[in-house]
């Protein structure tokens, strides 16, 4: 049952995605970024999320989950995302997002018994960014992020 449900679904975004164009798929979803990209452009204070209002999809590996409802119809948390990357042989640089989950679909993922979206999981995400959070602390910028979907890379 859940094969063929997978292969209808994957069926139809199959079609769906023969029927736009490139450039009409292009208007949809940002490829450009990733979470370092991501991190980057929110560093800007003439950054607008409104503006950027193309889906973002990319990786990183949950360093934190903050469960601020666990209602199952109210479900929300706080999922910092974080990625790196070598500079040197000796330095390396963090990017961080915040993505923040809401409703039942990600309710058992996360806070169940058989959750799979939990500490140090690699995960590969797609959402919008919705705004900007300024960390008091070191002044940074940081994206966040409502998602959309998220897939656990095993």
């Amino acid at each position: 049952m859940k094969k063929t449900f997978c292969a209808l679904l994957l069926a139809g975004i199959v079609l769906a995605a023969f029927s736009l164009e490139k450039k009409d798929f292009d208007k949809i979803v940002d490829f450009s970024l990733d979470i370092k990209g991501i991190s980057k452009i929110v560093q800007d204070p003439r950054f607008v999320p409104a503006v950027h209002n193309r889906a973002v999809v990319f990786d990183g590996s949950v360093a934190n989950i903050l469960v601020m409802d666990s209602g199952p119809e109210e479900f929300l948390a706080e999922i910092e995302v974080a990625g790196g990357e070598w500079e040197a042989a000796d330095s390396v640089s963090l990017f961080r997002v915040f993505v923040y989950v809401l409703g039942p679909q990600f309710a058992q993922r996360i806070d169940g018994p058989a959750a799979d979206i939990r500490r140090s999981a690699r995960l590969l995400i797609t959402g919008i960014i919705d705004s900007v959070f300024t960390d008091e602390t070191d002044g940074k910028n940081y994206a966040v992020i409502l998602a959309h979907h998220i897939r656990v890379i095993p």
